[in-house]
């Protein structure tokens, strides 16, 4: 990282459109004045979690932090599970070692995948993008399937990555690593959640491989991903009928029904449905149905469902060869097999698997052996 450096004029104007001084970033970040005077002056550039860390400070990308062309560290995002910690560094350095199987990937390395043309957070193009995107996805119809998602992803080169990472052990719900110097996208999709925001996560990851770089601060491009994913989850004619099927039981104990049934049918969170119905009864003048509310209420709701895991294996934890084989046939997904011929070609360890997919020792080698046979 040596040889890399921060674009300090943009870097300067941005500390001073907002206000902060090296000392509210140190504060901010945890880090002393010194350093950050040492990362403005040019002699040091951060490390990659706190590099991460300024850029969100900032509402900056990472390639806006760093020199364009020397942009080569991985661009983490993540659906994280409410009040953990993820450990960026970790996640960085899966990135790093996934590099190593790029070279393995079935992709056409001459051509690139499809994108939106000048995405805009206006609710015009959002809307106009979710009837388009969605033509593709499902035809007529109104419940958008995970497979549809899934070969989507792969017209996309995304690499889906499907994991056990427990219920409540890891930090992740689904994990994003993009590779600048390869421009090939990674999402984990930790299997052992609840179903309802599944599908919402895998669309939020498409839709960011589909925009990468259009917005100008990290913030904007969230905001789109958010908002796009619950236009193509929740078509706005669907939402239309909803709320007024809320208006009439608004003032009920069926106050939420129409909105759970809505969820088991396009089996989607309540919440993403309640901010699509929110929106159009704000647009209406009309104060919106649900609010705040929504949260508790899916939260109770979500006690009913198992695990995503459950629905693709008969018995868990699943053996590492069921879940590979799972994975390829319900996700398509390349990465294992690009792994297995890694391992095989250089005579890797058990180490670069549990450093690639983010596995403990154990688990690390029982996939280990499923891929090389020994």
């Amino acid at each position: 990282m040596a040889d890399r450096k921060l674009n300090l004029v943009t870097l300067k104007a941005r500390m001073g459109e907002l206000g902060l001084s090296a000392s509210n970033v140190a504060k901010n970040l945890g880090v002393s004045r010194t350093i950050v005077s040492e990362w403005i002056n040019g002699k040091k550039i951060p490390r990659p979690r706190l590099l991460f860390d300024l850029g969100t400070l900032l509402d900056l990308k990472v390639s806006e932090i760093v020199m364009p062309d020397l942009v080569t560290e991985p661009i983490v995002a993540y659906r994280k599970r409410s009040n953990s910690k993820p450990d960026l560094a970790e996640a960085m350095e899966m990135g790093k070692a996934l590099e190593h199987l790029v070279d393995y990937l079935p992709f056409n390395k001459l051509q690139s995948p499809p994108g939106l043309l000048d995405p805009s957070n206006s609710n015009d193009y959002i809307e106009s993008a979710a009837d388009e995107i969605r033509k593709t996805l499902d035809g007529d119809g109104l419940v958008i399937d995970v497979e549809a998602l899934v070969k989507s992803c792969r017209e996309l080169k995304i690499v889906l990555v499907p994991v056990l990472w427990g219920e409540k052990d890891r930090k992740y719900n689904a994990l994003s690593i993009y590779l600048p110097t390869s421009r090939t996208n990674w999402v984990f999709l930790n299997l052992d959640v609840k179903p309802m925001d599944f599908k919402f996560w895998i669309l939020h990851e498409m839709i960011h491989a589909m925009v990468r770089g259009a917005f100008p601060k990290n913030s904007e491009e969230e905001q789109f991903c958010d908002a796009l994913a619950g236009a193509i989850l929740v078509p706005v004619d669907y939402a239309e009928k909803l709320l007024d099927q809320t208006l009439l039981v608004i003032n009920t104990d069926d106050r939420f029904k129409p909105l759970l049934n809505a969820s088991r049918l396009l089996i989607v969170s309540p919440i993403t449905i309640a901010h699509r119905v929110d929106a159009i009864a704000k647009s209406r003048g009309i104060t919106p149905p649900f609010g705040n509310t929504v949260f508790s209420v899916c939260e109770n709701f979500n006690k009913e469902f198992g695990l995503v895991s459950e629905e693709y294996f008969e018995t868990l934890p699943p053996s590492a060869e069921d879940l590979i084989r799972v994975s390829e046939a319900k996700f398509g997904t390349y990465a294992y097999k690009a792994l297995g011929n890694y391992l095989r070609d250089t005579g890797a360890s058990e180490g670069a698997v549990a450093a690639m997919l983010g596995l403990s020792a154990v688990d690390a080698k029982a996939v280990y052996r499923a891929l090389v046979g020994n």
